[in-house]
């Protein structure tokens, strides 16, 4: 089974019943001294197809650069390398349907030399719209044909428009550039490490005063425990020395006390033997005993007696 398609050696169309063919399952194809082109089909018969020497026309609808549109008459535009750039164009083809429309686009510098339509840039393409973007300054010319179903070319229409490149992306200012924009960037780098290098000692200094301060707190609060145990002590000692004074008696004043007996008179008017008087108002306690006056005088006076 063959399909029933046409090539011309670059471009190549398809035929089916929508063009006039009686199916789209061709077994045959022939061509006759006069240019028509027979389609035997397998079920529905003989096709004779005439092509149609109508041209199609082509017009260049826009073009911008990146998101700015540029003028098309007049001045050539000028398109800013690096940038996006698109055209976009349309058929004027009343013969062929759009899904079956094809361009023939060219891109190529001015001046260059073309062979057999060669150029920079040479595709066909069913797309409405080329972009392109440009690398290099120059001058460049920009073409587009249409191709209708029967393979029949429109006449070019040409752009001619240039490519420029800013001056701050200049190759003359591109090594300055790269030199300043590399010491910038050094600097940057330096400047980040160096501040870097400043909080890292800042925390490293932080970090060593936290040590001290926790030292001196822990330091403090071991005094001020040792201050609290000798406070205690000192209280406990404080107690003792009360308890102490407490219990202690002392004699003061006059004493009343009997020339003849010794008995001592208290507060009361009672009279009350030496001996009782200062076991009450003292801590001391008396034992019984002879001095050796006494013991002789009594010795002598059990000698008379006896």
């Amino acid at each position: 089974m063959l399909y029933s398609r046409l090539f011309d050696g670059r471009a190549f169309t398809t035929l089916d019943t929508r063009d006039g063919l009686a199916g789209n399952s061709v077994s045959a194809i022939a061509e006759d001294s006069e240019g028509k082109l027979w389609f035997s089909t397998s079920k529905d018969g003989l096709t004779c197809y005439r092509r149609k020497a109508a041209s199609p026309q082509v017009r260049l609808t826009q073009v911008k650069s990146g998101a700015k549109a540029l003028p098309t008459a007049g001045t050539p535009p000028r398109l800013r390398a690096g940038e996006v750039a698109a055209f976009s164009y349309e058929a004027l083809d009343w013969l062929s349907p759009p899904e079956k429309r094809q361009f023939r686009v060219r891109l190529r510098q001015a001046g260059a030399a073309t062979a057999g339509l060669a150029g920079y840039r040479d595709f066909l393409t069913r797309s409405t719209v080329f972009e392109w973007t440009p690398e290099f300054a120059g001058d460049y010319v920009f073409e587009v044909q249409a191709i209708n179903l029967n393979l029949v070319y429109s006449q070019p229409v040409q752009l001619a428009f240039s490519v420029f490149i800013p001056w701050y992306e200049s190759n003359a200012l591109r090594i300055p550039g790269v030199l300043v924009a590399s010491a910038l960037l050094a600097f940057a780098v330096w400047l980040a490490y160096s501040n870097w290098s400043h909080r890292q000692e800042a925390h490293r200094l932080k970090d060593r005063m936290l040590v001290q301060e926790r030292a001196a707190h822990a330091a403090l609060e071991d005094k001020n425990l040792q201050l609290e145990q000798r406070a205690v002590e000192l209280k406990e000692q404080q107690k003792r020395l009360e308890e102490a004074l407490a219990n202690v008696k002392t004699l003061r004043g006059l004493v009343p006390i009997c020339a003849w007996c010794k008995k001592i008179r208290d507060d009361n008017g009672f009279w009350d033997h030496l001996e009782s008087f200062v076991q009450k108002h003292s801590e001391a306690k008396f034992s019984h005993g002879m001095c050796p006056e006494c013991s002789k005088k009594w010795s002598d006076g059990l000698d008379q007696v006896s």
